[in-house]
């Protein structure tokens, strides 16, 4: 049984039904092209929004990367209580007709939507999935890189419990914690340590308009001198250029 629960795998954007072109030539507008695949070994996903288990009222989810079939019953262990359901296998086929599939586990029906992630294990492997070879498939006009930071919104009555389910996802202590912000270290398969990501829990302002819960920014590593200005995305949440040093 593998323990490790921090790998990022990908985020996906639920575009409004009828609205996936728009997202899409959103999306490349900001400097990225298809299928968004990143040189850290990630992959960026933008699919029908069709609600179901990975609606999100910010409109976009964060997988984690699944290593084995028990990554629930691991999390579930730490927690010492019930937060994800068992796995569920799914799959698609590609244009070019070779066959994907891969198990996924989602948290439990009642969480907080868009907080917690959900894991995606391969079945097929991983690089059929997220083709990163030849470098060209990784080449953004934005140059971005990799993900330096996911930030997700909490309602404050919410807040100290997803603390707590968070830090038995993720299996390690937060790097810094405060009474309305909290945040973790969570790895990527290239295991660059000068790009390492950061996940970000915020008690959401009440007073302001802004989506209850979810992923509400992100932000990307891309060159030194290169990314431009940060611009919103079309899916209800920020895009923030972070300039290697």
């Amino acid at each position: 049984m593998v323990e490790r629960t921090d790998i990022q795998d990908h985020i996906i954007y639920l575009a409004p039904p009828g609205q996936l072109d728009i997202a899409i030539e959103r999306f490349s507008s900001l400097g990225f092209k298809f299928p968004i695949i990143l040189p850290a070994r990630l992959r960026e996903a933008i699919v029908n929004g069709i609600g179901g288990r990975t609606s999100s009222p910010a409109g976009s989810i964060m997988a984690l990367l699944g290593l084995d079939q028990f990554v629930g019953e691991v999390i579930n262990k730490r927690a010492g209580r019930t937060l994800y359901s068992p796995p569920a296998n799914g799959g698609r086929t590609r244009p070019d007709g070779v066959e994907l599939e891969w198990r996924v586990t989602f948290p439990e029906r009642g969480h907080e939507a868009g907080v917690l992630p959900f894991f995606c294990e391969d079945i097929t492997p991983r690089d059929l999935r997220v083709p990163s070879e030849p470098p060209g498939n990784t080449a953004h006009p934005s140059s971005a890189t990799g993900i330096a930071y996911v930030k997700l919104l909490s309602p404050t009555g919410l807040y100290a419990g997803l603390v707590d389910q968070l830090n038995a996802v993720i299996g390690s202590k937060p790097l810094s914690s405060s009474p309305s912000e909290t945040s973790w270290e969570i790895s990527t398969l290239s295991g660059d340590p000068q790009h390492v990501t950061r996940l970000i829990l915020s008690v959401r302002d009440e007073s302001g308009d802004v989506p209850t819960s979810g992923i509400i920014e992100v932000g990307f590593w891309v060159d030194k001198g290169r990314g431009g200005p940060a611009g919103d995305g079309p899916l209800g949440h920020r895009v923030v250029w972070v300039q290697s040093t």
